[in-house]
């Protein structure tokens, strides 16, 4: 009787153990896309963002992006189509 109890409990820590693992990982590599989608270039190696970077680089990427632009008759434009159109015709 107390073997079987030992190795139900082994069991269970093993695939505790397991899915520990596992999560670490997935979240490992959740957390690595974030960083790569984030635009980021001083990021060395193997290293994981903080979540305090994670989201000091996501405002400063809200903050850079374009909502409304005038074109050159001076009427706004919000739609990132127009938008594009406006920045091409600058160029």
């Amino acid at each position: 009787m107390m073997s079987c109890r030992m190795r139900d409990s082994g069991d269970k820590a093993l695939a505790l153990k397991s899915l520990k693992a596992k999560i670490i990982r997935l979240n490992s590599t959740y957390y690595r896309s974030m960083w790569v989608d984030s635009g980021v270039q001083d990021h060395f190696g193997e290293e994981d963002p903080s979540l305090h970077h994670l989201i000091k680089e996501r405002k400063g990427q809200v903050e850079r992006t374009v909502h409304m632009i005038l074109d050159k008759n001076g009427s706004p434009k919000t739609s990132a189509l127009d938008i594009l159109r406006v920045f091409a015709e600058h160029f």
